[in-house]
């Protein structure tokens, strides 16, 4: 086969699209978002009825979990947690686990000026 014959030999649509996302800078956002979407998928219906991915900051995935208990068993499982949430994303290098019905804003630890 020549080499203009294998130049027009069709690319994979995931190429492609992976192309042109990295082109308009976007593939970092999608990546993340692919992370938030294949929780379930990585911990199971059972504990993704206790845990919920709920966004990606920097590279640090956050859960919030209903228990203090799902808290600290998922931080055991964290390297493999890690593992597995890799094969969808590169960017994400660590978890923070949070309790409670409401995750705390951005830099919530900060405090307020006095009065």
């Amino acid at each position: 086969m020549s080499r203009r014959v294998r130049a027009r030999q069709a690319k994979p649509i995931a190429w492609a699209l992976d192309n042109w996302l990295r082109s308009k800078g976007l593939k970092e956002r999608v990546d993340r978002q692919r992370v938030l979407l294949r929780w379930e998928q990585v911990v199971g219906a059972l504990t993704a009825s206790h845990a919920k991915a709920v966004r990606v900051e920097g590279a640090t995935l956050i859960v919030q979990t209903d228990s203090p208990s799902w808290s600290h068993t998922l931080t055991m499982m964290k390297s493999e947690l890690l593992a597995c949430l890799r094969e969808f994303a590169q960017n994400v290098n660590d978890i923070r686990f949070l309790v409670g019905d409401e995750p705390p804003a951005r830099n919530s630890f900060r405090r307020r000026p006095r009065r």
